[in-house]
């Protein structure tokens, strides 16, 4: 038996399943096996590894954003917490001469400003939450590991 018959043998006798809908389908005698059944399931499976590489890109700034915002907050609540001290530095019983001694528009502008690196960590962590959900379901689109690795 020679190499051509024993190839269109063997890929007659089991239909490979499409690597996106899982649907069985016949190879072709000659010619580079088929990975897919139509042109619509490659280009579902390279739209879904364009969109997985695309959101490893995304994750990895949002997560280099979110470590920024991170040390921002840390210093922001670092002057809070000293300016706060300052003030209770003051012994409890000295005379309070002056009602605004400047402390309290410093603690309201640090709250002001946790205030909006607290908004930026929710809206960076909305943003990841969106591109999870993307990574997901192009994965469900490449139900094999294989498939991620091909660009």
């Amino acid at each position: 038996m020679n190499r051509t018959v024993l190839s269109s043998t063997l890929n007659t006798s089991i239909d490979p399943q499409c690597g996106v809908c899982s649907a069985r389908f016949s190879q072709p005698a000659t010619g580079r096996p088929q990975v897919y059944c139509s042109r619509a399931c490659r280009q579902a499976a390279y739209r879904a590894r364009q969109t997985v590489k695309h959101a490893l890109a995304e994750s990895t700034r949002l997560r280099d954003s979110l470590y920024a915002i991170r040390l921002e907050f840390d210093a922001a609540s670092r002057h809070l917490a000293a300016t706060l001290a300052v003030r209770d530095s003051v012994a409890p019983d000295a005379p309070r001469q002056d009602l605004g001694g400047g402390w309290e528009t410093e603690v309201a502008m640090s709250a002001q400003q946790l205030r909006l690196l607290a908004d930026r960590i929710h809206e960076t962590v909305n943003d990841h939450s969106q591109i999870a959900y993307r990574y997901r379901s192009a994965g469900r689109v490449l139900r094999t590991g294989t498939e991620l690795t091909r660009s």
